[in-house]
């Protein structure tokens, strides 16, 4: 398979799965990009502080469309 079909399909199964948990898939990737880039230090130490900090930009993001509806 050539990297652009594996990278669409990436992101199709990025876009189920952040339907299925009720996020936006934008908000999964920042989630997992923060994941890799720590596995790649080897190091977990700020991390569940990181994660918290894009959940909660995920949820002002949901919460300021709301608004404007």
């Amino acid at each position: 398979m050539s990297d652009w079909k594996e990278t669409n399909r990436l992101r199709e199964l990025q876009e189920e799965i952040a339907a299925e948990k009720g996020i936006r898939a934008d908000t999964l990737r920042r989630l997992l990009n923060k994941v890799d880039e720590f596995s790649e230090s080897h190091r977990a130490f700020g991390l569940p502080d990181d994660l918290l900090n894009i959940l909660r930009d995920d949820l002002a993001h949901e919460t300021a469309s709301d608004l404007k509806q």
